[in-house]
């Protein structure tokens, strides 16, 4: 299986990022072919810092399509949730109830232990393609977090990115 560690570990900048969690909201975006993040110390927070953003991978990285996971189907451990289903639960419904519970719980189990033949056929994951996040309208501040917005916070510590003028 594909490891995002090993993956991103060896392109990341030289310059590691520090006093990240002081803060509570990240934009990260690619620009200019680079991948950049700001943050921000409040969701209702108008202003993104550092200005520049900070280049979390090096330049040049490759990403390349990622093959589907396995399934680990065996982890469920579906026959003791079925052993259980069929002793502790269905006994206790109407008839009519339990029949549509058990069917549907087959159902459901015939998904599960057929999709490790489905791997083969899902298509490989990109992750330059992957869907985006949309911009949200600014938050009102609530009255009662007022006193906690004019807190020092640590300046967010990475490798800043160059703006070309």
């Amino acid at each position: 299986t594909w490891d995002w560690r090993a993956f991103i570990t060896p392109n990341l900048t030289g310059k590691r990022l520090k006093n990240h969690s002081f803060y509570y909201s990240f934009s990260l975006k690619r620009e200019n072919s680079l991948a950049v993040l700001r943050a921000k110390r409040y969701p209702q927070d108008a202003e993104w810092i550092p200005e520049g953003g900070i280049q979390l991978l090096r330049n040049n990285v490759e990403f390349s399509s990622v093959e589907a996971s396995d399934f680990r189907i065996e982890t469920l451990n579906l026959d003791r949730v079925f052993s259980d289903l069929y002793t502790k639960y269905f006994p206790m419904l109407e008839i009519k109830d339990r029949k549509e519970a058990e069917a549907s719980w087959e159902r459901l189990r015939t998904i599960l232990e057929n999709l490790p033949n489905r791997q083969k056929n899902l298509p490989p994951m990109r992750l330059l393609s992957l869907p985006r996040q949309n911009p949200t309208l600014p938050t009102i501040l609530p009255h009662y977090l007022e006193p906690f917005m004019n807190e020092d916070v640590p300046e967010l510590i990475g490798q800043h990115c160059i703006v070309e003028a």
